[in-house]
């Protein structure tokens, strides 16, 4: 059922707007948003088994698992809908695999104050996930060689690559490399 017809639905019904994947027990710094490296770009497989229903998406969260010092750094946020199970692709971040083509949802600053806890990411384009399983990609430019910050995140494989880099960023046609992790997300729902 569609989570934009449940919110809507005209007999009196309420939703969470909010969906969860992973746990926020623990995590480390191999992810979207922790700023380990200097420059980093994730995609991240979310599987709708795990996602629990469709709509528009309009906001993201990464949870935060330490009390790193705050900071506001450049982010890039991107969303598809796929039917792969998994992604292991080694193409080029700008490719169709990836970014091109995909819908770009966050384009800006992004401040994680140095509390545990979601950190939200306000999508200015929101994301319509109606099919199949969400891929979600970000890029985070901290600079230099990165900073500490832990995001929750679960061992898994097949579910996240990376690019990441010290010094100067890689850029956008750089291979992708297949991680042992997976970010923990939370995803909310609203209208377009």
């Amino acid at each position: 059922v569609s989570m934009d017809w449940l919110q809507h639905a005209q007999y009196p019904v309420t939703i969470d707007p909010t969906w969860t994947v992973g746990s926020t027990a623990s995590g480390t710094f191999y992810g979207p948003m922790t700023h380990w490296y200097g420059y980093q770009r994730h995609a991240s497989l979310y599987k709708q088994s795990e996602i629990g229903g469709y709509g528009t998406i309009t906001q993201v969260e990464y949870y935060k698992t330490n009390t790193a010092d705050a900071r506001t750094k450049p982010t890039k946020v991107y969303m598809r809908n796929i039917t792969d199970a998994t992604i292991t692709s080694t193409n080029a971040w700008n490719s169709t695999t990836y970014t091109s083509g995909a819908t770009a949802c966050f384009n800006g600053n992004t401040t994680q104050d140095n509390t545990v806890g979601w950190k939200s990411i306000p999508l200015s384009a929101s994301h319509n996930y109606n099919t199949g399983n969400l891929l979600v990609m970000v890029y985070d430019a901290y600079g230099g060689s990165g900073g500490s910050q832990y995001m929750a995140q679960e061992s898994a494989t097949g579910l996240q690559t990376y690019k990441r880099a010290d010094g100067s960023d890689p850029g956008d046609a750089s291979a992708m490399i297949t991680s042992s992790e997976r970010t923990t997300i939370r995803l909310t729902y609203g209208t377009a």
